[in-house]
């Protein structure tokens, strides 16, 4: 635990930020044994709900545009469940979210979608739900959030776009740390987060497409990084520059498949991916598997098509450094430095490399978003 505290306060406390000055807009100041969703409720576009340290049992809804909920640290400012939860999103059916922001009708289908909300500086613990969902949001932000031991997903976005995930510590989930799903255009950056020990995930990518998940410290999982398709054909993603560590935590099998452990990167039949200067050391089964491995790219629902595993380092991963079902079309391999691969030749070895399988000067330039909603 003191371990893990110090990486939390590591990766959190560097965090310093502040909104720009909006006209009329409120900071409405909510103590302990005040009601955070009261102050939502009174709340209006622009304002800011600043939460002081305590412990807060909430469960949180929020329909409105441009509110930003910020506590005063993560370590300070602590959400937790309610023993009579507040009956929305999905919490009379028992799934009890931290933090929901959605505007649907019973059906769960979208009526309006929720603009510009910032949730940053707290923690959001032991909810059997997720600790931040959101369904229907246009460029939200979650930063310096420490999403803990709930039973869904740490922070979750569905059917929604340009969201900034950044900056944030997610353990001990039951499903991903951070999880980008059901969202054509995603948009999304997932950046400096530290994912671990969840029971599934540190970092899902599920039907989405366009987006960058780099610098992200990731170990513990069953698996580290997933690129999953189901059917939606998810399609451009930059994986760059993230450590992704012995995740080898055993899943045993779900709804989602069979038992997993010991996978650092996976791409499942997307295309347009590429995966560049990533450290994946020590990813090994920990337990029953259908797979495992440092860097795995396979066909399943769709072929692969235009990946590029280029600069990344790879070593002790079991069974292979890089595995690729030798499927799909336009993937290439090249300078990356590992011992093991699937097929033969797709390590660097010596001065030269076995593993070119398409055209050096390939490297996609993606539309890349805004990056004003951080708070620097």
């Amino acid at each position: 635990m003191r371990v893990k505290m110090t990486i939390i306060a590591l990766v959190l406390g560097a965090l310093a930020m502040a909104l720009p000055a909006v006209a009329g807009a409120r900071t409405i100041k909510v103590s302990q044994g005040d009601s955070i969703q009261e102050a939502i409720d009174s709340a209006d576009p622009g304002d800011t709900i600043k939460v002081k340290p305590g412990t807060y049992a909430e469960n949180l809804y929020i329909d409105k545009d441009d509110i930003t909920i910020k506590g005063a640290g993560a370590s300070k400012t602590e959400l937790v469940p309610p023993d009579t939860p507040n009956p929305t999103c999905g919490a009379q059916g028992g799934s009890v979210n931290g933090i929901c922001a959605t505007v649907v009708d019973d059906q769960f289908n979208v009526i309006r979608r929720v603009q510009d909300l910032t949730v940053k500086d707290l923690s959001i613990r032991g909810f059997s739900g997720s600790g931040v969902f959101l369904f229907g949001n246009d460029s939200a932000t979650v930063t310096g959030v420490h999403a803990e031991d709930n039973d869904d997903y740490g922070i979750a976005q569905f059917d929604s776009s340009d969201g900034v995930y950044s900056w944030n510590v997610t353990n001990g989930n039951g499903e991903a740390g951070v999880y980008v799903g059901d969202s054509p255009n995603a948009n999304a950056e997932v950046e400096h987060n530290a994912s671990f020990e969840n029971r599934g995930f540190g970092i899902f990518l599920r039907d989405a497409s366009n987006g960058e998940a780099e610098h992200n410290n990731v170990w513990g999982n069953c698996m580290g990084i997933l690129v999953l398709n189901t059917g939606a054909n998810p399609h451009s993603w930059e994986i760059k520059d993230n450590r992704v560590n012995e995740n080898n935590l055993a899943c045993p099998p779900s709804d989602e498949g069979g038992p997993v452990s010991g996978v650092g990167i996976g791409i499942s039949s997307a295309t347009d991916i590429d995966i560049e200067d990533n450290v994946v050391l020590g990813n090994r089964p920990g337990g029953p598997t259908d797979f495992s491995g440092g860097i795995l790219l396979v066909s399943e629902s769709a072929p692969l098509a235009d990946i590029k595993v280029a600069h990344n380092v790879a070593f002790h991963n079991d069974p292979f450094d890089l595995l690729w079902d030798e499927s799909g079309t336009n993937v290439r391999f090249f300078v990356n430095r590992c011992e093991t691969s699937s097929p033969d030749g797709l390590c660097e070895s010596g001065h030269g490399n076995h593993g070119d399988h398409g055209d050096h000067h390939g490297h996609k330039h993606k539309k890349h978003k805004k990056h004003g909603k951080h708070d620097d």
